[in-house]
């Protein structure tokens, strides 16, 4: 795991994050809109509730900004969704393409990225394609798709901002959701991620071919 500190605070708290009841098969619960978390600093564990003297409450399901029981503002984790499994704070953000782990050490709110087989062990029913994968003379990937749908994550790997992409296909199939790099593909064909069909070294296709 790659390791960011992101803010200090101290330890009372009340929060708001993003839902991400969107993902299918996540191994996850959640986070409302109004829900209260609370946080235990000896076993580093978040839960929902006013369980322990360090909480937060969640303001808006469209933001992840979390407030004092005070009702200032407290912190936000930048994410689209959020959710708690096995007692870590996990966010996605769309821009970054990556899932993030929430906690304090010493009064400092950091974060973590996840890594690929911790994100898998997430969504074990997705094929992760970090996007190194993709050819660099065609900034093209291949996949078999097998019965039923195929459910596919883009991994962010290559440090790229990845805001306004977005799924097109003139001949695929597919549903998305609120996270920006998934994709349900139900019919195969050729599917483009890219910032408003954009095509240019800053902003190029990613062209996923599925058969």
């Amino acid at each position: 795991m790659k390791k960011f500190i992101t803010a200090i605070f101290v330890l009372f708290l009340s929060v708001n994050y993003t839902s991400a009841y969107e993902i299918q098969g996540l191994k996850g619960n959640s986070i409302k809109s109004n829900s209260v978390l609370s946080y235990d600093n000896d076993s580093m564990l978040w839960q929902t509730g006013k369980k322990t003297d360090t909480y937060f409450k969640k303001t808006n399901e469209e933001f992840s900004e979390y407030l004092y029981p005070s009702g200032d503002f407290a912190f936000t984790t930048d994410c689209e969704l959020e959710f708690l499994s096995n007692g870590r704070f996990i966010g996605y953000s769309n821009k970054d393409l990556n899932f993030y782990m929430f906690y304090f050490k010493d009064g400092v709110l950091e974060k973590e990225i996840l890594s690929k087989e911790e994100i898998q062990a997430l969504l074990p029913d997705y094929r992760i394609i970090p996007l190194s994968a993709f050819s660099k003379y065609t900034n093209s990937v291949k996949i078999k798709k097998r019965m039923g749908d195929l459910k596919i994550l883009l991994l962010n790997d290559i440090n790229k901002d990845f805001s306004e992409y977005e799924f097109s296909s003139g001949n695929a199939k597919f549903k998305t959701n609120k996270a920006a790099g998934i994709i349900y593909v139900t019919k195969p064909g050729m599917i483009q991620f890219s910032k408003k069909e954009e095509n240019t070294p800053e902003n190029p296709w990613f062209i996923i071919l599925v058969r």
